[in-house]
């Protein structure tokens, strides 16, 4: 019998497994098929794979096997793919990138994956390349201001502004700087 126990789970899982084989002696090519199933609906691909792995060492002959190691893989792909793009359409493009990867490598030949992920990489470039150049705009800013080129500093400082809106750094410079030419008020 199988059953999942919220406590241990996997673990408690396979220790039912061994003393069903050990109980029953080595189990039919049918009864392991079965098992295999069943781990597959569980979300237990693992699991799925390895008791499909076991029946083509332990019956060559059985011709299903192939099959269906292809369709485990072709799922757990496409899992990893859906959790690619919600990775993306939330932001964490390393995550996607990862999941991607995990996709491509269970489907190599799946030029659609390639693309996404070929996409993300391009995102983390661009995100990257911003952030080098809002570093690098505001670091000339603190510069110009240091040296009392508030006009030039103030150029620098909106440029930030313009590429990242957040920039808290940035709009507090921009409000010392204009503190100083007299065109913000003080709080």
């Amino acid at each position: 019998m199988i059953s999942l126990k919220k406590i241990g789970g996997v673990f408690i899982l396979l220790l039912i497994l061994k003393g069903e084989l050990l109980a029953k002696g080595t189990p039919s090519a049918l009864v392991l098929l079965e098992r295999a199933e069943k781990f597959r609906l569980l979300g237990l691909p693992t699991l799925a794979r390895e008791q499909y792995l076991y029946i083509q060492r332990k019956y060559p002959k059985e011709k299903n096997i192939s099959k269906a190691l292809a369709e485990l893989s072709r799922e757990e792909s496409r899992r990893h793919e859906l959790n690619g793009l919600n990775a993306q359409k939330a932001g964490a493009l390393k995550l996607a990138s990862l999941e991607f990867q995990k996709a491509m490598k269970m489907n190599p030949s799946d030029s659609e994956l390639r693309k996404k992920h070929l996409g993300v990489m391009n995102e983390l470039k661009l995100k990257k390349g911003l952030n080098d150049r809002v570093s690098k705009e505001y670091l000339m800013g603190l510069e110009h201001y240091q040296a009392g080129r508030l006009d030039r500093a103030l150029e620098y400082f909106v440029k930030v502004i313009n590429m990242a809106p957040a920039h808290k750094g940035a709009f507090n410079y921009i409000e010392k700087i204009g503190r100083k030419l007299g065109k913000v008020k003080d709080r």
